[in-house]
């Protein structure tokens, strides 16, 4: 049973931090895709997503590890295990905008509207 009380307390003490740590991967990876950013921009968002992938695999070994049936744990957590697979920290998980010489520079007169792949002149 001791077992089944530090899973408990691990649970219990990362719950929020993790909730926190998601959000945070959330508004990164919302800078980088609504941002329209250059590919020399994106490197310290990728880092800081690579990073929060990393927290979520330790979070999910230590989970396991800690489990007081670590089988039964194992099958009824699988869709997390597929998550953090299929969303494995990796150099193109948000693929950089490509350059575009009609685009202008941040900052720059008129208003682009990248959708539409037209300018407004300003």
């Amino acid at each position: 049973m001791r077992s089944k009380a530090r899973y408990e307390r691990w649970q219990e003490v990362t719950e929020w931090p993790m909730a926190i740590v998601s959000l945070v991967f959330l508004g990164v990876y919302g800078y980088v895709v609504i941002g329209n950013l250059r590919p020399s921009d994106t490197d310290w968002p990728q880092q800081v997503m690579n990073g929060i992938w990393v927290l979520f695999a330790a979070h999910y070994v230590v989970s396991l590890f800690l489990a007081h049936e670590r089988l039964r744990w194992f099958l009824t957590h699988l869709h997390e295990l597929a998550i953090g697979l299929t969303r494995a920290p990796r150099r193109h998980l948000v693929p950089p905008p490509q350059e575009d010489p009609d685009t202008p520079e941040p900052g720059a007169r008129g208003l682009s509207v990248p959708s539409a792949g037209c300018r407004v002149p300003g």
